[in-house]
């Protein structure tokens, strides 16, 4: 059956694209995860340990943290119930949310599990300063890298993270989770202007400098007497097709296959128009709903058209793209301010932006409420045929080639 942007575009030659797992995917190895978790909690009573921080995703993700938690806790239960479980909510950069969200998210993840942890901490990009510690000895830039003072505490770290493409970052997951999760800020930005790399791209690890730096900060919470175990699920079409405990490294690789094959489309040739939807967390902000752009702009060509349809119900989200935009109309001008003033977290989303107009692509978004006053080169209408016509298309008359894109914050399309 048609979707209404096909009906809005009668004439053009239509692919759609929702991600879906291989077929024939054998179900989760529960199992397998089981042994690894016992493993651990035998481990961490052998070294005299009784508390694990369990690190899990906030509200910006889609990970569904409660059955991953409850498998943990049955495993704990049959090595040793004594073991105290602690969680640190790892939202990274993100700004805590108000109390009343921050009870609802605890509600949902933890769920039946609430009263069998102990203490639950948040961790964000404005967290108090005396919250944050170093985390042993020098990091990939030189300086010891800042984390919550409960990872850098904790001897024993359980890690729950879900495994998606992320544009710069290669895959998130579980190691992300335990690193960027619960790192300050200012390490953050330190990392995350890598994301100007050619070499940082959707599903790309090792050779990735993002990825890489992520993977020296994963090392360091492995190191001296710290035990660290991840736990990786991968979510499609609504339900866990993949799940798989080990190391940081081991245990993505156990589910990048399966994330790879159910996110990822190619193209033989580019695309005149990509519509990318994005959904979920990543659908509530501006800020988030920009994915859409990264994740689908390698399959547009050079003069074509990218339209992101997102809710954006939360508003624009930590707005410092949204200034570089506003003070940098174009490539040159972005890269001039990076030259003149230094990295700040949130510059790679603007100047990959206007990396997208220096080849022609012509880019818009369509959400569902008033945004605020314009942002040069990022029209923001209310319809989708405002949105087409924000790019220069006539939708009685396009005849060209359109991609349309469901889940789009994560799915990945490339095109040649």
């Amino acid at each position: 059956m048609p979707t209404s942007w096909e009906r809005l575009l009668p004439h053009a030659c239509w692919r759609a694209f929702r991600p879906a797992p291989p077929a024939g995917l054998a179900a989760p190895d529960l199992e397998a995860v089981d042994g690894a978790l016992e493993g651990f909690f035998e481990a961490v009573v052998a070294d005299g340990t009784r508390r694990v921080l369990v690190a899990v995703n906030d509200a910006d993700r889609a990970t569904d943290t409660e059955p991953m938690l409850a498998q943990a806790l049955a495993a704990r239960d049959r090595v040793a119930r004594d073991v105290r479980f602690d969680v640190l909510v790892a939202g990274g950069s993100h700004p805590l949310p108000p109390p009343a969200a921050r009870a609802a998210h605890e509600e949902r993840a933890l769920g039946i599990g609430r009263d069998r942890v102990g203490s639950v901490a948040w961790h964000g990009g404005n967290v108090p300063p005396e919250t944050l510690v170093p985390l042993g000895a020098a990091g990939p830039e030189g300086a010891a890298p800042h984390v919550h003072r409960a990872l850098a505490e904790a001897r024993a770290v359980l890690a729950l993270g879900s495994v998606e493409p992320h544009y710069f970052a290669g895959l998130t997951g579980a190691h992300k989770t335990a690193t960027i999760g619960a790192l300050s800020r200012r390490d953050i930005a330190r990392n995350h202007s890598h994301a100007l790399s050619q070499r940082a791209r959707a599903l790309a690890l090792d050779g990735n400098p993002v990825f890489d730096g992520i993977a020296v900060l994963a090392r360091a919470v492995e190191a001296g007497s710290r035990r660290l175990l991840c736990v990786n699920q991968v979510l499609c079409g609504g339900r866990e097709v993949a799940r798989a405990a080990g190391s940081w490294r081991g245990s993505l690789d156990a589910v990048a296959p399966v994330c790879r094959a159910s996110y990822a489309l190619h193209l033989l040739a580019p695309a005149d128009l990509v519509v990318a939807r994005v959904e979920g967390p990543l659908a509530a902000t501006l800020y988030q709903a920009d994915k859409g752009f990264h994740n689908t702009g390698p399959a547009v060509r050079d003069g074509g058209a990218i339209v992101v349809e997102a809710p954006c119900d939360q508003g624009l989200g930590p707005s410092r793209f949204i200034e570089m935009l506003r003070a940098a109309p174009t490539l040159e001008d972005a890269l001039a301010r990076l030259e003149a003033g230094g990295y700040r977290l949130g510059d790679h989303k603007a100047v990959r932006l206007r990396c997208l107009a220096a080849r022609g692509v012509r880019v818009a978004v369509v959400a569902s409420r008033d945004l605020g006053d314009p942002v040069p080169g990022l029209p923001i209408a209310r319809s989708r045929e405002a949105g087409l016509a924000a790019v220069g298309i006539d939708a009685g008359t396009f005849a060209g080639s359109a991609l349309l894109v469901e889940d789009a914050g994560c799915a990945v399309a490339t095109a040649g």
